[in-house]
């Protein structure tokens, strides 16, 4: 999952931009995105 994740924004950042209306991710973006995977992958394995 966290390769899967990473790539994506590495490969599709022009269609996440689209999607989150923006002309280009700032650092933020990248920010947030990090934060989400690390809480699903830790709850995932039972940790808060």
């Amino acid at each position: 999952m966290i390769w899967a994740s990473t790539q994506t924004y590495a490969d599709f950042s022009t269609q996440i931009c689209l999607v989150m209306k923006k002309d280009e991710l700032e650092e933020t973006d990248y920010q947030g995105a990090s934060d989400f995977i690390a809480n699903v992958i830790l709850k995932g394995v039972g940790l808060r």
